[in-house]
């Protein structure tokens, strides 16, 4: 199961309902601004736009785990929504974020 699913579930049966890839990205994005009003460690993707592949990658790698997280369910909320957005098409990735990302707050 995954972070998202978990979340929009709470772990239950309904993980099994069919629920699109954008509802599940966009859901992160929502969950990661709940734990950081910047954005957190994906804010050059989420605030800034950078949504190419190796912007996503390096998030993953340096800024996520390093990131002042509270928590550890915003840094997991973070990955996941990383995992979701190199999983999206790239042309998508531009439309979600911009009106997801920093447009969203």
């Amino acid at each position: 199961m995954s972070f998202t699913t978990e979340i929009l579930t709470g772990g239950s049966p309904c993980e099994y309902l069919p629920i699109s890839h954008e509802t599940r990205l966009k859901s992160a994005i929502r969950l990661v601004y709940s734990y950081s009003c910047v954005g957190g460690g994906l804010h050059i993707v989420l605030d800034d736009g950078n949504v190419e592949d190796h912007h996503i990658k390096w998030c993953m790698e340096e800024a996520i785990p390093t990131y002042p997280w509270t928590d550890t369910i915003g840094q997991r909320a973070c990955m996941e929504c990383a995992r979701l957005l190199l999983e999206t098409p790239l042309e998508d990735r531009k439309r979600i974020v911009d009106e997801y990302g920093r447009e969203w707050w």
